[in-house]
This record gives structure tokens, sequence and C-alpha cells, in this order.
């Protein structure tokens, strides 16, 4: 039996199960730099064995980093954030990665081509993803040599898959049901950016696939947050920490070269559908049926 195969089934077997468990329900908790540690705790537990004491530690608190740290924090960094073409980001984070173990920060993005196909992400933007890089792997504090700098960059990669799920899902179509919300409880506009121009043109959007979880606060009144709620459709969280994160992980303790089916493998778990995920595969060449 090949080395990981087995891991492989027992992390197939775990998000079956897990399928199961993806019912809406609220709570007051929000998908916030502590869920992202707890995520990546989970992760490290399965898939990170083989990691020092200090660098579990170390990926847990930059999995949040991109929430507190300039200018991961920056208007023009939205891609680590799960916007744009976050598969393009996710593979260009993952592969510097691997390469800061045996090489300098400067040489890994010198020699790391990002390729941005369909996302149409301007150069400052990926400017900005090389500074937040270079920023938070600059301090010696939390560790100053090759490795430490990796799980840094890693982590980054973390907290963009977990924003991916958080804020780029699909509401899925019998949410109009299952939300159960009143109409007095949106807000309403005359532009789809500020509000719905109606309750019916919010269902139908949602029918049809067209809302993303980002977009329901900017419907509700009140401080309900549906998007960072990790309880509301929690497949979403469970298909960040036991799909892609799990898969990020393994492949950097083995070196591995990214792959794009660590997201949209039917594998994974994840029932869902993301936003421009079949695009953004196509720009990089893959024919895909990404869902079924």
């Amino acid at each position: 039996m090949k080395k990981g195969f087995t891991k492989l089934i027992a992390r197939v077997l775990c998000l079956a199960m897990l399928v199961t468990c993806c019912m809406p329900s609220v709570k007051a908790e929000a998908w916030a730099g502590s869920d992202h540690k707890t995520s990546t705790k989970s992760v490290i537990a399965d898939w990170g064995k083989g990691l020092s004491s200090d660098d579990r530690t170390l990926l847990e608190i930059a999995s949040a980093w991109s929430d507190t740290a300039y200018p991961a924090t920056s208007t023009n960094n939205k891609p680590l954030h799960g916007y744009m073409n976050y598969l393009a980001v996710l593979e260009y984070l993952y592969t510097i990665a691997v390469k800061v173990k045996s090489t300098t920060v400067e040489n890994a993005i010198a020699n790391t081509f990002f390729v941005d196909k369909g996302g149409v992400m301007t150069d400052g933007q990926i400017t900005a993803i090389d500074d937040a890089i270079k920023a938070i792997t600059k301090d010696p504090i939390n560790g100053g040599k090759n490795e430490n700098k990796a799980i840094k960059i890693l982590g980054l990669a973390f907290h963009c898959a977990g924003d991916v799920y958080a804020h780029r899902t699909i509401v899925p179509a019998d949410a109009v049901n299952t939300f159960n919300l009143e109409k007095t409880q949106f807000v309403f506009g005359s532009d789809p950016k500020t509000g719905w121009t109606s309750y019916e043109n919010f269902t139908n959007g949602v029918s049809n696939g067209k809302v993303e979880f980002y977009e329901i606060t900017k419907y509700r009144s009140g401080s309900s947050n549906y998007e960072d709620n990790i309880d509301f459709y929690s497949m979403r969280f469970k298909g960040a920490t036991y799909g892609t994160c799990s898969f990020l992980m393994d492949g950097f303790m083995n070196n591995s070269s990214f792959s794009s089916s660590w997201i949209y493998s039917q594998s994974s778990g994840f029932v869902y559908k993301l936003h421009n995920m079949a695009y953004y595969l196509t720009g990089k060449g893959q024919e895909v049926k990404v869902y079924k």
C-alpha cells in the first residue's frame, strides 16, 4: 500500500461523516482569528505531527495574522482573504512556503511565477501579497530560520483557504426555505452592492446560485453575522479544515507540488459550490467537472 494512502482513506471517511452535519444553525460565534487558530490546530494534530512544538504554535498564530498584521490587512490585499483568484493565490503562497524551506524568501518569490488567468488581479495586488510575505518573515521573533519563515507563509495560505470557504461559498438554493428570514429583516436599496431591490430579488438570486455568503450581511439589518459564523452552514468551516488545509499541511510536510484538487476534489467532502471555481480551473488549463 502506497505511503499516505491509508491517511487519505481515513480523511475521506471522516469527511463523509461530516457532510451530514452541515445544517444551518445560528450562534454568536464568528469565524475570527481564534477560529482560524482552532482550524489550524485540528489540521496539525492530524497532518503536522512532524512539526516541532514551537512550529506548531507558530503556525497557529500565523494563520490569524492576515486579519491583524499589516500589510496583509491593507485594502490592496483582498486576495489574501479569499477574494480575486483565490486558487492562484493559494498555489502561490503554498509554493513559496515549500521553496523557502531551502532558500531565501527573495529567491523563492523571484522564482515563483504568479499565474492569474481569469482572476484579473492587478500588479499592485500581487506586489501587496509579496510585501505581506516579506513583512511577516523579516521579523526574527517567533523564529528566523528558513523552516520558521516557511511556516509563517503557510499560515497565510491557511487563512486564505479559510476565508475562501467563509466568503466565497455560494449560498445553497434551498437556503430560501431554511433561512426562514422575514422581509422586515432585510435592508433594501437601489443597487445590489448596497442592498437588494426587493425580497423577491434576493430569493431569486439565492435560487439561481448568485449569492455568496459574504453578501448576506449586507442585506441584513442588525448585527447578525452569517458570513463569519462557523456554525451557520458549518460544512464551510469543516471543508476548509478537514479538506483544503489538511491537504496543504500534508503536502507541505512531504514537499509535494500544489494540486488544484485540494480545493475542488470530491474527496474533500465539501458539498457546496465556490464562486468562480470552474472559471479559475479553466484558466489554469484544467477542464474538469467541479461539482456533480
